[in-house]
């Protein structure tokens, strides 16, 4: 449970814990309207119905490749802003959003814990995060932030992990290690690994009635060979280097060997005709009173 009557830092270092390496970029490339936000498309549609000209915002948007998804399915007159705390990753963006030719989408660097000295309160119909609060170290501030820049009556759309349901076949010995060690690292860059299943105390927190949030829970399945390919080969990076594997080693959590033998193991995995990987993830949509 969130206490709302604790002042949250004024001001938190907008911090991206997991990095932007190519082992972490790529598991954003992979996310497409489709697959991460479709709990989210309906009330898009209903939107602009009513709104052709909605302002939607895309906090932590990375690649843009998401936020590139989800605008084939907004009005061409809508107008689409996409933030990340990252300009290199922004100009990938904006790459991106000049090849698939969406001449309504532009990039800002921004802070998630100061969104209103970027755009002014109340500015956008439609504020969307996903998987950035799991990340956070305050992400009360971060969401009453997000709150500041969405219009009375507009809507927020969350989407984070829940790190602590995940469940993966076929399974191997280094992969059942593997788990626990991502959930410790996890916690160790200040990280919530249940943030998943914390979203609506998280929005209560922030002063929403429980009346205008509503919650759901949506899967990732990773089966098919591209997806495996796209998950699997990343997280086999991440053993063999970087801070993750780093970590481990520092803190007696695995051995070098046993990370390597880790970082085997996904390989395998992205190799099996049968493998399967399942996560869960929370879902929630504000109307912001």
């Amino acid at each position: 449970m969130f206490d709302s009557t604790t002042t949250p830092p004024s001001s938190p270092k907008p911090v991206y814990a997991p990095g932007h390496a190519a082992s972490h970029i790529t598991n954003h490339t992979w996310r497409t309207a489709s697959n991460s936000t479709p709990y989210l498309l309906p009330h898009l549609h209903s939107l602009s119905t009513h709104n052709p000209h909605l302002h939607f915002l895309d906090v932590g948007a990375g690649p843009g490749t998401l936020t590139a998804s989800i605008a084939t399915h907004l009005p061409s007159t809508a107008t689409i802003v996409a933030t990340d705390i990252s300009p290199s990753v922004l100009s990938r963006a904006e790459s991106h959003f000049t090849e698939k030719g969406l001449s309504n989408a532009t990039t800002r660097v921004a802070s998630v814990y100061d969104l209103a000295s970027t755009f002014g309160e109340q500015s956008f119909d439609v504020v969307h995060t996903h998987q950035v609060l799991v990340h956070l170290t305050s992400p009360l501030s971060a969401l009453q932030s997000m709150l500041s820049v969405c219009k009375s009556g507009g809507t927020l759309a969350l989407r984070e992990a829940d790190l602590r349901m995940q469940s993966i076949h076929p399974s191997t010995p280094a992969l059942t290690a593997f788990f626990p060690i991502l959930l410790k690292y996890h916690a160790s860059t200040g990280g919530s690994a249940s943030m998943g299943t914390e979203l609506v105390s998280l929005a209560m927190a922030a002063g929403v009635p429980r009346g205008n949030i509503t919650a759901t829970m949506g899967t990732w399945c990773i089966a098919a060979r591209e997806d495996r390919e796209a998950w699997g080969w990343a997280i086999a990076a991440r053993c063999r280097e970087g801070p993750m594997r780093g970590k481990a080693v520092e803190e007696g959590w695995a051995r070098e060997e046993e990370m390597d033998g880790m970082a085997r193991a996904w390989d395998e995995w992205v190799e099996a005709e049968d493998g399967v990987w399942g996560l869960m993830n929370g879902e929630v949509i504000i109307r912001k009173p």
